[in-house]
């Protein structure tokens, strides 16, 4: 009944992750073309792109860190999705096992991430 509602609920939470993991990938590499094609100003250290009107805005501080923290954003969404994944696949042999109490831990614990 509610045991295995809430141990659906829980697995399903990692498709929704990975569609929230995708958008903000695509975000990520959609904004670093951008930062690579887009020209502004010169860059603080000289100029990088000497041959054109302007340095690519990814040569700037400001927006090469905005874009790390994207990067971060994606690569520890990517890891949470991973150990989540882990953590099912390990419910999922301790049920075929017949092992209930270490499959419920496990479930406790993939219902806090």
């Amino acid at each position: 009944g509610m045991r295995q509602m809430f141990t659906f609920i829980n697995t399903s939470r990692m498709g929704t992750a990975i569609q929230g993991l995708a958008a903000i990938e695509g975000s990520y590499q959609n904004a670093l073309a951008y930062a690579k094609d887009r020209l502004a100003m010169r860059s603080l250290s000289g100029s990088k792109a000497p041959e054109k009107a302007a340095d690519p805005i990814i040569v700037h501080p400001a927006v090469r860190s905005l874009l790390l923290h994207q990067k971060v954003f994606a690569e520890a969404g990517r890891s949470m999705i991973y150990d989540c994944a882990l953590l099912a696949d390990e419910m999922a042999e301790a049920e075929a096992k017949g092992d209930k109490k270490a499959a419920e831990a496990i479930d406790d614990r993939l219902g806090l991430l």
